[in-house]
């Protein structure tokens, strides 16, 4: 049976780029099942949050998931965001997540510059003889996007109510959540509820707003409550632009929190 596979075009139309139809011309001579769809790099309307729903469909999504670009696109810091929110649905929602392939139109993507959610990526060079077969065989068994982890990440987004970023622990609790943006990014408002569905009202339990805190050489305004967390419940940030690097975890004031940073773009 043949694999399904969704090709996203980072070059825009008018770029000078290899031609699109050689690249849908290999995958389909190699027995995909393609669809696929330019990328519209326009973060202020969300535009990913389509292709991220559609991706993030065990019924409806590909097998396997390809990012076509030239070093300059994978280099953009909106493209890297947009791609990011896009994984971030993708590893949160989808119980069976695709392989991820970023293919290099003029060589092998620089895989050591991925951010944070690129990394269970493949990088491959669009150049070479054959990519297309190679690929194929890549592509079998299971995704690294089914690795464990020891933390939840999700992104909600949309023009009626904003971006906000979802963060819980995969099992056991966190007694209190943390949640900071770098540079690029404000929080507006944070609350706890339901995992996957944003609070309709929520009762923080001492909540801490502005927390200044530098971590990993990035500077970071965090918010922070002692609600507790579990794999069902979730700790929701709204926030305002494209931060560069998020910082998560448990409760500051818990000596055995842990914390994350995830660099977005």
């Amino acid at each position: 049976m043949a694999q399904t596979a969704w090709l996203t075009w980072l070059p825009a139309e008018d770029a000078d780029a290899p031609p699109l139809e050689k690249y849908v011309a290999a995958m389909n001579s190699s027995g995909y099942t393609l669809g696929g769809a330019r990328w519209v790099d326009d973060l202020d309307k969300y535009a990913w949050g389509e292709l991220a729903s559609r991706l993030s469909s065990d019924e409806a999504g590909p097998e396997t998931w390809v990012v076509a670009g030239r070093a300059e696109d994978f280099a953009s810091t909106t493209i890297r965001y947009g791609l990011s929110m896009t994984l971030a649905m993708i590893q949160s929602l989808r119980k069976t997540p695709p392989h991820v392939v970023f293919l290099g139109l003029d060589g092998a993507p620089d895989a050591a510059s991925f951010p944070t959610l690129w990394k269970p990526g493949k990088a491959i060079d669009g150049t070479a003889e054959r990519w297309a077969a190679k690929l194929l065989i890549q592509c079998r068994g299971k995704s690294a996007l089914a690795a464990p982890r020891d933390f939840r990440l999700n992104v909600i987004a949309h023009s009626m109510c904003g971006q906000w970023f979802e963060v819980g622990p995969v099992e056991g609790e966190w007694k209190g959540g943390m949640f900071g943006v770098s540079e690029g990014g404000a929080i507006q408002q944070h609350g706890v509820g339901k995992a996957n569905e944003l609070p309709k009202k929520t009762i923080l339990e001492y909540p801490i707003d502005d927390i200044k805190a530098e971590v990993g050489g990035h500077e970071f305004n965090a918010v922070a409550c002692q609600n507790k967390l579990e794999p069902t419940t979730s700790y929701f940030i709204q926030a305002q632009g494209h931060p560069q690097h998020l910082m998560f975890g448990g409760h500051p004031e818990d000596e055995d929190a842990e914390a994350w940073v995830v660099t977005l773009a």
